[in-house]
């Protein structure tokens, strides 16, 4: 099973889950924000955009997740 480590950003905030309208309910903490595995955020973020929300995967420290990110993360030891 793939770990849990990134988050989906929304500018200076980070996904904690979504409202029953899909709607994205957001916090200011990356350890208050809801944890994915990298294709479960990837593809979140994907419907995201395609409503207009400028949104994006991240690690757990909020920064974006370039290639060079996620291949440190998945090579990072399973906590």
């Amino acid at each position: 099973m793939e770990e849990k480590r990134f988050l989906i950003r929304l500018g200076d905030q980070f996904v904690a889950g979504f409202n029953a309208k899909w709607q994205p309910l957001c916090v200011g903490v990356p350890s208050a924000a809801r944890h994915y595995d990298y294709r479960t955020a990837d593809a979140l973020v994907q419907v995201l955009r395609e409503k207009s929300f400028q949104a994006y995967v991240a690690n757990s420290l909020g920064q974006p997740a370039t290639l060079e990110v996620i291949e440190q993360e998945m090579q990072a030891p399973q906590q």
